[in-house]
């Protein structure tokens, strides 16, 4: 994913609903993001895929981000993980996606932030369709 140039964020579709094949509830609160070659990356609640989840971290102009590219996507210090108030080790470390811009984007359960999110990488069909999931079970060493 690293060197790929985000397109567009856009609203949470019909598509991406039906991809995951469950029940969405923050379908009006969640954000797709589109990548130059059709990927779409989106925020789930857990790795089992229960419901879909939030960004955090995307700016509120969101077209700031139409062009800029993936500079790394790493899993979140153990330093992030504290201030957030999750119990380390416990649940999955969320991915953080940062751009060549300086934004910092990662997955959250929720908006209230209650616990960490994984994100879902759906390849383009073209591409074979095939679904990632994009989350780390190990701790980072900062």
């Amino acid at each position: 994913m690293e060197g790929k140039k985000i397109k567009a964020i856009r609203d949470f579709s019909d598509t991406d609903h039906e991809s995951l094949h469950q029940s969405v509830t923050t379908k009006d609160r969640t954000k797709a993001v589109v990548l130059e070659d059709g990927t779409r990356l989106v925020p789930i609640y857990d790795m089992n895929a229960n419901r879909a989840g939030v960004f955090f971290g995307l700016p509120d102009d969101l077209s700031t981000l139409s062009g800029v590219e993936i500079e790394s996507v790493l899993p979140m210090s153990n330093a992030s993980v504290q201030d957030h108030d999750w119990q380390k080790g416990r649940l999955p470390v969320p991915p953080v996606i940062t751009t060549t811009a300086g934004h910092t984007i990662y997955p959250s359960r929720d908006t209230e932030g209650t616990g960490p999110g994984v994100l879902y990488e759906f390849e383009p069909e073209s591409e074979g369709g095939e679904v990632y999931v994009i989350g780390f079970q190990h701790e980072r060493t900062d």
